[in-house]
């Protein structure tokens, strides 16, 4: 989305306009690499007309995979601004505790812009590996799926049927607490 169907009809137009003329090629890719945490000194290629590889070109076939069914699923849909900023926010948040920075996720809290609930989510997610992560918002079906998958690594492979035992286990515990069962519960 390019504006904010919230906002006052006037916002909404600025909006448009800004979308439409837009901003410098270099100034722009300047401006996403820092919100994606990328160093000064990187994101200064972008002022000087160099942009990054296309993240598709450095993903396995077996994340190409996960994204396929994510986009299949509705996972990936247009967001208002406010929304792409929160989550491009998380991402960068989630990134950096995955290296061992906990700094942008302590700004975020103190800024308000992450709730205290947030933040501990965010924390579990970067104990889990990017392939659990990603495993924990699919079901039972869309992890058998990922198994037939060509070009997984026998690796890759060993942590999708981990990750698709556990979720039998959970389904199974809880069919027999008698809760309802959810299909792409963590």
């Amino acid at each position: 989305m390019i504006h904010d169907p919230a906002d006052p009809f006037w916002k909404q137009r600025y909006d448009d306009a800004a979308h439409v003329l837009g901003s410098p090629i270099g100034i722009s890719t300047y401006a996403r690499q820092k919100t994606e945490g990328e160093s000064k000194a990187k994101a200064a290629f972008g002022l000087a007309g160099f942009s990054p590889a296309p993240s598709a070109l450095d993903q396995t076939p077996l994340e190409k995979a996960i994204r396929k069914v994510e986009a299949n699923k509705g996972g990936i849909s247009a967001m208002a601004p406010k929304q792409r900023a929160k989550t491009d926010l998380e991402h960068a948040v989630l990134g950096a505790l995955r290296s061992g920075d906990r700094k942008p996720l302590d700004e975020a809290v103190q800024e308000k812009k992450i709730n205290h609930h947030e933040a501990q989510l965010l924390q579990h997610r970067a104990r889990l590996t990017p392939l659990d992560d990603a495993l924990s918002h699919l079901g039972i079906d869309d992890i058998k799926e990922l198994l037939k998958t060509e070009g997984v690594t026998d690796a890759e492979r060993r942590e999708l049927q981990r990750g698709l035992r556990r979720k039998q286990e959970r389904q199974f515990s809880w069919q027999q607490q008698g809760e309802p069962v959810g299909a792409a519960a963590p």
